[in-house]
């Protein structure tokens, strides 16, 4: 396999449609056949002020690309590598070795470099949606006061939404048209926060993702989202760098910043705050997803978290069935989400 340079993964990308002139707040995602989330995900961001939208199409089959190049904000881009396909990426010096990796990976790391560069950008999947703190209803409010404290990138929790029960997710599958119809689809999330800062600075996992706890619970023989034995103390889980519970979903691309996969950066993000992604991954199209992944491999790990999330959906259908515990809430406003600290915006 020859090594592959930024400049070949960047020249392999094309604009199929729109342009790539970008705008003061931008948004990035790599989709493929999520036609059932996209009406509701370009309603939420651009309702919070996203202004233009880079979405790579991996080769979309179900209707998702015919309806993102109808869309006039949307600048749709292919590339001739796909998402997961294995590539070799040349050192950037020529000392330096070439190193195994993804083509999706490297995308996140080029693309809002090269179309975004010096504007804000927004990194996030289909099934992610981001919420700002209470007293910010846009952001280009929040990104105003962002930039007088002299910040460019701001870390967000994971935080899952789901049903109260496995027979929820066969009770509808229409299509959401908005971020309320998919509340309204998985209701409830953990009030617990997912990550704390250290005397360091760095976010750590503060507990166990819903995944993981339904994890243990059913006695999954699979590992978990952490990679922590199933039966490891929450105390001992706050000792990793909170990687799955943690993205990188808003930051100023350029000047030496940029994504590294999807959940780091090339800087530390500030310590002390957060912004929320609400992740709608128990919704009715989870199977659907589930057996995408797994029949292409393409995610990390050749896809073992979907394994994983199959062997949980299949141990639920036959035992209790819940998703609820004690910790579980339903949402009715981000206030909830500061209360429990997965959104913190310190004051001046």
């Amino acid at each position: 396999m020859n090594p592959v340079s930024d400049r070949t993964l960047l020249q392999s990308i094309n604009v199929v449609h729109g342009n790539s002139t970008a705008g003061d707040i931008n948004l990035f995602a790599i989709m493929k056949n999520e036609m059932y989330y996209l009406r509701a995900f370009l309603d939420h961001y651009r309702s919070l002020g996203v202004e233009k939208f880079f979405i790579i199409d991996d080769g979309s089959t179900d209707g998702s690309f015919e309806f993102l190049i109808s869309q006039p904000d949307c600048a749709v881009l292919r590339s001739d590598f796909s998402y997961g396909q294995q590539i070799r990426m040349r050192g950037r010096l020529q000392f330096w070795k070439a190193r195994e990796s993804r083509a999706g990976i490297e995308f996140k790391r080029i693309v809002p470099a090269a179309f975004s560069a010096g504007h804000w950008c927004i990194y996030a999947d289909a099934d992610e949606f981001l919420l700002l703190p209470s007293e910010f209803s846009s952001l280009p409010q929040y990104i105003k006061v962002l930039e007088q404290r002299r910040l460019r990138l701001v870390l967000s929790s994971m935080v899952d939404f789901y049903p109260a029960t496995f027979k929820d997710l066969s009770l509808s599958k229409e299509s959401p048209k908005s971020f309320w119809d998919l509340v309204g689809q998985a209701p409830y999330f953990d009030a617990t926060p997912m990550l704390e800062f250290g005397v360091d600075g760095i976010a750590y996992v503060a507990n166990l993702s819903v995944n993981d706890r339904l994890v243990q619970k059913y006695g999954v023989r699979h590992g978990t989202e952490n990679e922590e034995p199933q039966n490891e103390a929450v105390s001992s889980v706050r000792k990793k760098v909170g990687r799955g519970a943690r993205k990188v979903s808003l930051f100023k691309p350029g000047n030496g910043l940029y994504l590294k996969g999807s959940h780091r950066a090339s800087i530390e993000p500030p310590s002390g705050f957060l912004n929320c992604i609400a992740h709608f991954k128990y919704t009715p199209d989870v199977f659907r997803r589930v057996s995408l992944a797994r029949e292409s491999r393409a995610w990390a790990n050749g896809s073992k978290k979907y394994d994983i999330l199959a062997a949980l959906l299949e141990a639920m259908e036959t035992g209790d069935d819940t998703f609820l515990t004690r910790d579980s809430v339903r949402f009715e406003s981000v206030t909830q989400l500061e209360a429990c600290k997965n959104i913190i915006f310190p004051s001046q």
